[in-house]
């Protein structure tokens, strides 16, 4: 599960575009997500469990990727 701060947003009629497109998709290259909750201050994403972390943070904390690296991510 995830939680999202509302204020954090920049464009919060965008990302509720995006989470309802996201519940639609069903495909072995993204995410799957579930369920979404909200309420005034945050928002809840419940996805399926991906295990390593967040790739924003694997992409800050290495700056770049070998491409043998880079495949066995995106596999």
């Amino acid at each position: 599960m995830k939680v999202i701060q509302k204020k954090k947003l920049k464009n919060p009629e965008r990302f509720k575009e995006e989470i309802l497109i996201l519940k639609k998709l069903d495909s072995p290259y993204v995410l799957k997500l579930y369920e979404y909750f909200e309420d005034k201050d945050q928002v809840w994403l419940v996805t399926e469990y991906c295990k390593g972390g967040e790739l924003f943070d694997s992409i800050v904390e290495n700056e770049r990727f070998s491409e043998p690296v880079a495949a066995r991510i995106f596999k």
